[in-house]
């Protein structure tokens, strides 16, 4: 009766009451989770969520991860509806279920992962509502940090867009400076994770303008200094509950109002909420990171050469500014711990020289050489093959600036001006990398090869001359270690012959 009843006529389950086969455990399972999930939505929007309730539940999801499917659906159905209707608070409580599910059910991410990227694309896009779009750039910092794998790294690389668009938003007052925080603090997760999977992505050049903008609007408005003041002082201790100098960056939950960052209460120091509501912190948290990208040759001209075309663009280079010059010393002693890319950053500034935006350009040019002398004063003396490179580059650039004063008689004086301080710029910055170089041997490699390749044409031919000639003037006081170490090999070799060609006494 009991299993005709079930298969055949499931309305006897309400009229036999008495059938051993028809008890209310042995015919369905108790939907636990139902009622869990309708004790932890509170009846009032204001009051805070259960934390204990959402943990029992979490608890139940990991335990049985067949019902984690089911529950995310119903978390779905309620969180849009929220939105829909502006209960908020609802909405708020539907975020910490995730957070938590987050950190109770990591082996259980791909049950729910899409549910939960579908509800942050929705909340990045809730325009009329700050507080929701803050509250999704948190919940995504915190989704981007349990990540152990590349596996949602391309859906992950469509936010890019959106928190491009969240961190230029315009204004000066509290909730516009924590959205523009909020999605600069994301974008650093973003570009940390692509770096700890060698990925770049194709909106990597959005996210450089955003930094440069945030970056270059602060320190208009003299918040430059405090920032260097928040920097260094990160260096020894949490900000906002963040190690920065730890392979990563570990969010705190916040409990009392989950629009703010996270971390930070009416309790804590007013110190930490100004650091979370500051973009340009967060736009030096994104150079770090992008400075730890620069693992080689390819990837540090990937990084690089977006920064020097919007320098280009938006004329950085110049010393007034000095955005340029401040940005590219900060990230020269982020790349310096990766050894020989110090070298790599002049070499590419150099080659930047080359570029069609700038090989017409003789003020440009004349700033960026400034800036490589000044980087050149920082690193390391070693012979590299990149600083040598560098130096043979600013030769050749030496040998066209001499042409162009020879043929000085058809241009204006403001033209003859403009060379003759390029020429004094190439010299000084040839001087400063040879130092570094620390032996005249390359270096001297260099200039006979430029000689033996010298041209035809007799113009070219004497400017080339003349830069080879300018440079070994400038090379004089530099040792020629290498020249000195060969001498002492050959007497070596010399006094190992005629040791053994000495006749031999019997």
């Amino acid at each position: 009766m009991g299993v005709m009843s079930r298969r055949v006529l499931p309305v006897c389950g309400n009229l036999c009451v008495f059938c051993p086969s028809l008890r209310a455990r042995s015919r369905q399972p108790v939907k636990r989770y139902k009622k869990l999930m309708a004790d932890i939505f509170p009846r009032n929007q204001v009051a805070e969520p259960n934390d204990r309730k959402i943990g029992k539940l979490c608890e139940y999801a990991f335990r049985n991860p067949l019902r984690i499917p089911k529950i995310t659906e119903n978390l779905e159905q309620r969180c849009y509806k929220d939105l829909r209707n502006e209960n908020f608070g609802s909405v708020k409580v539907v975020m910490c279920i995730y957070r938590k599910l987050l950190s109770t059910c990591k082996e259980q991410m791909p049950l729910f992962a899409n549910s939960l990227l579908g509800i942050l694309r929705t909340l990045l896009e809730q325009t009329r509502s700050g507080e929701m779009q803050i509250l999704g750039c948190n919940t995504l910092v915190e989704f981007i940090d349990c990540q152990t794998d590349g596996t949602y790294m391309f859906n992950l690389e469509g936010f890019i867009p959106k928190l491009c668009q969240l961190a230029q938003e315009v204004g000066d007052n509290e909730q516009v400076l924590l959205l523009r925080s909020a999605g600069l603090q994301a974008l650093s997760y973003m570009v940390q994770f692509m770096g700890e999977h060698s990925h770049l992505s194709m909106d990597f050049d959005k996210i450089i303008s955003v930094i440069l903008e945030n970056f270059t609007d602060l320190q208009s408005k003299s918040n430059l200094a405090k920032v260097e003041k928040l920097n260094s002082q990160s260096q020894n201790q949490l900000v906002q509950g963040f190690p920065i100098e730890g392979d990563r960056l570990h969010s705190l939950s916040d409990k009392k109002d989950a629009s703010l960052l996270n971390g930070v209460t009416g309790t804590e120091t007013e110190s930490k909420l100004d650091t979370a509501k500051d973009p340009a912190y967060w736009s030096k948290i994104c150079l770090n990171n992008m400075a730890k990208l620069a693992k080689e040759a390819t990837t540090v001209r990937r990084v690089l050469e977006p920064f020097f075309h919007i320098f280009d663009a938006e004329n950085h280079w110049s010393s007034e500014n000095g955005v340029a010059s401040c940005i590219l010393v900060y990230m020269q002693s982020l790349v310096e711990e990766s050894g020989d890319n110090s070298h790599l950053l002049l070499s590419i500034l150099v080659k930047h020289l080359d570029h069609k935006n700038v090989a017409k350009q003789a003020i440009l040019q004349i700033e960026i050489i400034k800036i490589t002398t000044q980087l050149a004063q920082n690193v390391k003396q070693q012979a590299s093959v990149a600083i040598i490179g560098a130096i043979s580059d600013l030769i050749k650039h030496l040998r066209k600036c001499l042409q162009n004063l020879a043929e000085a008689s058809n241009i204006e004086d403001g033209a003859y001006r403009l060379n003759t301080e390029l020429q004094s710029a190439l010299e000084m910055c040839i001087l400063q990398l040879s130092k570094k170089v620390g032996d005249i041997g390359p270096i001297l490699d260099l200039m006979a090869m430029a000689l033996e390749n010298i041209p035809i044409t007799t113009i070219t031919a004497r400017s080339t001359i003349s830069a080879v000639y300018q440079t070994a003037k400038l090379i004089t006081s530099i040792p020629n270690v290498s020249y000195h170490n060969r001498a002492s090999v050959d007497n070596l070799i010399a006094n190992d012959f005629f040791k053994c060609s000495a006749p031999v006494n019997v």
